[in-house]
């Protein structure tokens, strides 16, 4: 008799052991990886922007130029999970930003493919302003 009891506390102990490390597994505040854009007249640096899909990654988007640009990619944003406390940055498939201005988005891309990427202001994609996104 003291032997199942024994028996049946050390299983319960272990199914607890077993949730714990679950969760923990589960863990998704690993900090994701950054990868800094930076928006010139009329540039995107990088062109070929690398990501991994299902992996969370940091867009720092830098926009060093005199004048305003947004990064614009719409089937990239909804072929992805944008973290919840960046959703209001990304309105209408891009991302506006003022001369000077740094903006810092969470996301994970969750389909493969290659997206296209702009600036949609005035000419700006026809004076270059393009680049790719490409997800593997």
């Amino acid at each position: 008799m003291m032997f199942a009891h024994l028996r049946a506390l050390c299983l319960a102990l272990l199914s607890q052991l077993v949730l714990i490390v679950g969760v923990a597994a589960q863990n998704t505040n690993v900090p994701a990886s950054e990868v800094d854009v930076t928006l010139t007249s009329y540039a995107f640096a990088p062109s070929m922007i690398s990501l991994k899909a299902n992996v969370p990654v940091r867009l720092h988007l830098v926009n060093n130029a005199t004048k305003s640009h947004n990064f614009y990619a719409p089937e990239f944003f909804a072929a992805s999970t944008i973290a919840p406390a960046d959703k209001s940055k990304v309105v209408d498939g891009g991302v506006d930003l003022d001369d000077g201005q740094t903006v810092d988005l969470t996301i994970t891309p969750t389909r493969s493919g290659s997206y296209h990427l702009e600036c949609t202001h005035f000419l700006h994609a026809m004076l270059g302003m393009t680049a790719q996104i490409k997800v593997q």
